[in-house]
């Protein structure tokens, strides 16, 4: 999955910027599975700075993507498990 949200992060953005995993995470139960990767995105060119939060959450045979943008990072963890699909 980390291969996957990797490739399609670096095709979608130019080559000059930088990226860095910060953190993945994989975790669940028989009903709730999410699966989290955090980068932080960096564009020397125009000096911006911000994480990108990509969530895939699988609750009750749904599934949903999330993706967040920000400047800070944040422990989104809380909101994103309370999600019901």
């Amino acid at each position: 999955m980390l291969q996957i949200f990797d490739k399609i992060i670096r095709d979608a953005n130019r080559p000059e910027t930088e990226f860095n995993l910060v953190a993945s995470q994989f975790k669940g139960n028989k009903n709730l599975r999410i699966f989290k990767a955090i980068y932080k995105i960096n564009t020397p060119k125009i000096d911006i700075n911000f994480y990108k939060y990509i969530y895939f959450i699988s609750y009750n045979k749904k599934t949903v993507l999330v993706n967040l943008e920000t400047p800070v990072l944040f422990d989104f963890d809380p909101y994103v498990e309370k999600i019901r699909l």
